[in-house]
């Protein structure tokens, strides 16, 4: 009960308390940095070489920095500290590791009179934390890493590449459809930016589709955006997992197949 109320308050964008420390929802005036780091928050452990993917969040990624000279684990600590209110140029002073040839073992934080000792699966919640008060969704662990990869490349490919990506435009294109300033844009959450540009997003899309299908247009899949509030679900572009097509394809040669048994098989695009 009280890590779900904990949770919805996260979601909510309410501060929220661990390990006596406040953690606090970043402000748009970070939304660049948020943007470019906060793909070390999401980054999926299934995708990392196996003696990285079994450890812990933040031990994988501090492993991974050490070996490898990988830089995830210092946009996750740049993001945490920001979020603890520690200010910029003061991080990598007041945030500290301790650790040995095995890996991380904690992360002290001190900071004026605040001093805190994270173990690497409490980072797991601080982790949590940061993505749901900032509006980021973390992989689903159990999920096929190869065929989430696969949709992830389908996306970009699908991406227009004749736009100018301008990250002051599409605020102020944000603001001018709330009726705001860009003022009132700079003093938000990110998450709430993020709720309100995802909810104009929708509701473009919901009305455009409706009048496509009004005038008699058809989807294949179906609408895709059948309600102004809720995101529908994302199709699955027809992937499957290709051991799960190959042990298909393995059985239908070990039985003899008889023909037509290819229209039964998973068929990868």
């Amino acid at each position: 009960m009280a890590e779900l109320l904990s949770s919805t308050r996260s979601r909510w964008g309410d501060p929220r308390e661990i390990l006596g420390l406040t953690v606090s929802p970043l402000k748009m005036e970070v939304y660049p940095l948020w943007l470019a780091f906060s793909g070390a928050l999401t980054v999926r452990l299934s995708t990392l070489p196996a003696r990285y993917a079994v450890r812990t969040y933040a031990d994988a990624l501090y492993t991974l920095m050490r070996e490898t000279k990988d830089t995830k684990y210092l946009m996750f600590k740049v993001l945490m500290g920001l979020s603890l209110g520690v200010p910029e140029a003061f991080i990598y002073r007041c945030i500290a590791e301790s650790a040995d040839e095995t890996g991380l073992k904690s992360v002290i934080i001190q900071y004026g009179e605040t001093r805190a000792a994270f173990l690497p699966r409490q980072l797991d919640e601080m982790r949590k934390a940061i993505a749901e008060m900032n509006g980021a969704e973390l992989p689903d662990e159990s999920e096929n890493a190869e065929i989430m990869q696969a949709e992830e490349d389908l996306k970009s490919i699908g991406a227009r590449k004749d736009l100018k990506m301008d990250l002051f435009d599409e605020m102020a294109s944000v603001a001018a459809a709330s009726n705001l300033r860009m003022e009132d844009i700079r003093e938000m959450t990110i998450l709430e930016y993020t709720r309100l540009r995802r909810a104009h997003n929708r509701r473009l899309l919901y009305l455009v589709c409706a009048i496509s299908e009004g005038m008699g247009s058809k989807f294949k899949g179906g609408n895709p955006a059948p309600s102004w509030m809720f995101d529908k679900t994302d199709p699955s572009h027809g992937l499957v997992d290709l051991k799960k097509w190959q042990k298909s394809m393995g059985d239908a040669i070990k039985t003899g197949a008889p023909p037509g048994m290819e229209k039964m098989i998973p068929q990868i695009p």
